[in-house]
């Protein structure tokens, strides 16, 4: 599907012109409210785009973060952070 993105000023004059058309014409301050509810759409519509990007890069510090806290965990008693390291001789 291919979405051509069309201004909110264009879509409200559409809007206008097909009100017109079925005689109910739209008022000035109708169509001020009508275009401004479009820009709120399209501003809406990139911010929710910017939350799901945000969220996919939490969900991934999220992993990096369990693979570092895991890095760091004893290998004995699996609770603790390492507090010792042992260095074999030889």
């Amino acid at each position: 599907c291919i979405r051509a993105q069309v201004s909110a000023a264009e879509a409200a004059r559409a809007v206008r012109d097909m009100m017109g058309a079925a005689g109910l014409p739209l008022g000035g301050e109708s169509e001020k409210l009508v275009e401004e509810c479009l820009k709120l759409k399209q501003a809406l519509a990139r911010a929710e785009q910017r939350c799901e990007t945000a969220a996919r890069e939490t969900s991934k510090m999220e992993g990096e973060l369990e693979l570092v806290r895991n890095a760091w965990q004893c290998r004995i008693c699996l609770t603790a952070e390492v507090g010792v390291t042992l260095v074999p001789c030889g």
